[in-house]
């Protein structure tokens, strides 16, 4: 690789139904794939998350108390909606190349989609800015560890199957992989979810060589800018 690729690693957290996931958490880790750092963010949405109602659907949502005290504390903070929007677009200008990667990256794309949708009360429609092409960890996996004698056997020997009986290929699980730590449990908060699954995405880079990296096949969602 001549070049570093500019990877922005995401995670959201979301309230309402899988079908129409409504944002309240939101994670960022600005990287290269090189393992350098740029920046990080810890936000909190607040459209969603001051909505009592809203977040009684949330699925972690006795994870409330936890994010109060972070946000007294200074370690996560209270966002706009809007703020992601100018974020992730700011994040494209300054590095023009950057790839928007995720775990089950349609998912987070989908989420992020509805709630802005959603919160501006469809003003404006498209999160992704255009050109900026989606990666996906979780398609990564299916190339490399799915298919690697060792983790096939870890899955095996402790069970981590899935109903079909194949290797199950979650961050969590990826990460107790890594780590040798089977009784690891994500903590499905944006940030710390970012973090574990940037450490799945620098070892499939340094590990492997010939993998599927596009969420959406091989360029950026067809969209108009809005």
């Amino acid at each position: 690789m001549l070049l570093a690729e500019m990877i922005l690693m995401c995670d959201t957290e979301t309230a309402n139904t899988l079908d129409e996931p409504i944002l309240y958490d939101f994670g960022a880790w600005l990287i290269d794939s090189e393992g350098k750092s740029y920046e990080k963010v810890n936000w909190v949405i607040k459209e969603a998350f001051l909505n009592k109602e809203l977040m009684e659907t949330a699925y972690f949502a006795a994870k409330i108390p936890a994010y109060w005290q972070d946000i007294w504390a200074g370690k996560r903070e209270v966002k706009s909606i809007w703020d992601v929007y100018r974020y992730l677009r700011d994040v494209k200008r300054r590095y023009p190349d950057v790839k928007f990667c995720a775990h089950n990256a349609a998912f987070d794309v989908k989420a992020l989609r509805t709630s802005l949708r959603y919160l501006t009360k469809s003003f404006k429609r498209w999160m992704i800015p255009y050109g900026m092409e989606i990666y996906d960890t979780l398609r990564m996996a299916r190339d490399t560890y799915a298919k690697d004698e060792a983790y096939v056997k870890f899955c095996e020997d402790n069970n981590f199957l899935t109903s079909s009986g194949k290797p199950q290929l979650t961050a969590e699980v990826l990460y107790r992989f890594l780590t040798g730590d089977v009784k690891f449990e994500e903590q499905h908060t944006g940030l710390a979810d970012v973090e574990i699954e940037t450490q799945i995405l620098r070892a499939i880079y340094e590990n492997f060589t010939d993998f599927r990296k596009f969420c959406f096949n091989p360029k950026p969602q067809p969209q108009v800018e809005s």
